[in-house]
């Protein structure tokens, strides 16, 4: 089932124990100067069917697990904070951000939203990966309005300890449990 619409993204920087804070928690909604969704792919939600070969024939297939799990989150008007926060780039004492050698993008989970054709809430959950954005570009202005250029970032997933990666959630009730389970959220400060 695919979502009619694409109204927020939740993204929640884990924890060692992979665990969060409300803190923690990056909302792209379409709050104004804070940064809102355009489009969403996840890829690798089953494993590819293999087919099997005995007695000259295609016998069965072999299906079992998840793909290469991954997601493609495109936006506009990301915050800075949030940007850099996700992809593991630290600020320098000086106040702006660099990367290098020891640059690290930190586990999140995420949570994509909107409604299904039914109009009934609607979410995907992938449970723990990390962000990566591939470029920064740039171009001459030529005299006219013209749209906020979209930012592609791409995160590749793994599975937790209980070998799941994601969940799909429909209805109000369900949503709010997959997010309970996506973001375990502790109190700040605490464990």
């Amino acid at each position: 089932m695919n979502a009619v619409g694409f109204e927020k993204a939740e993204i929640a920087v884990l924890d060692a124990n992979f665990q969060t804070t409300e803190e923690n928690i990056f909302t792209l909604e379409g709050k104004t100067d804070k940064g809102a969704t355009r489009s969403f792919s996840v890829e690798g939600l089953t494993a590819e069917a293999v087919k099997q070969f005995g007695s000259n024939i295609p016998y069965r297939t072999a299906k079992r697990g998840i793909g290469d799990l991954s997601a493609t989150l495109t936006a506009i008007d990301v915050p800075l904070d949030f940007e850099m926060t996700i992809l593991g780039i630290a600020k320098s004492t000086e106040g702006f951000y660099e990367g290098g050698d020891d640059t690290e993008a930190p586990y999140t989970a995420t949570i994509f939203y909107d409604k299904t054709p039914q109009g009934e809430p609607y979410a995907i959950a992938l449970y723990r990966g990390s962000w990566s954005r591939n470029s920064l570009e740039g171009e001459t202005l030529e005299g006219e309005n013209k749209e906020l250029p979209e930012e592609e970032y791409t995160m590749a997933c793994v599975v937790g300890d209980d070998k799941k990666g994601y969940g799909i959630a429909v209805g109000a009730e369900q949503v709010a449990a997959l997010r309970a389970k996506a973001f375990k959220v502790t109190p700040s400060g605490g464990a």
